[in-house]
């Protein structure tokens, strides 16, 4: 009898193990994914466009719901100008690209971050465009 429960002991003990690598490498990627976009995020809130001179850009970040973007927001001539340049969100253990309406690809700097293909989600396409894109569909 006493085998018996040296072994559901031994046993919950290593899946208790187990389960905390996971929840510790889950938790690792999450601090990896938010320091790679909020690193984006900076390194292009400080790109203004030459027609936009008296526009700013602002970095929200929810890390509650993680959800960052940079905002652009300002006046070209008598034009107000209130838009969204980038929108990542990390939902299901991948980063999602809900926007991005720059030249700039946005994509080969998470990949170039070694975050793989199947962790970038084209959210800005719909699904059956996301299923030939060679990325995660969702």
């Amino acid at each position: 009898m006493e085998g018996i429960f040296s072994l559901i002991l031994l046993n919950k003990l290593f899946f208790s193990k187990k389960h905390k690598r996971i929840k510790n490498y889950i938790m690792d990627r999450l601090a990896y994914y938010r320091e790679v976009i909020m690193k984006i995020l900076r390194r292009y809130e400080k790109i203004m466009p030459m027609n936009l001179p008296e526009a700013e850009n602002f970095v929200l970040c929810d890390e509650s719901k993680n959800h960052y973007q940079l905002l652009r927001i300002g006046f070209e001539d008598l034009v107000r100008v209130y838009y969204c340049v980038f929108h990542f969100e990390i939902k299901n253990e991948k980063i999602w690209i809900h926007q991005d309406v720059t030249d700039i690809p946005v994509v080969q700097l998470l990949l170039d971050a070694n975050i793989s293909r199947e962790e970038i989600v084209l959210a800005f396409h719909p699904m059956y465009r996301r299923e030939m894109s060679g990325f995660a569909t969702h």
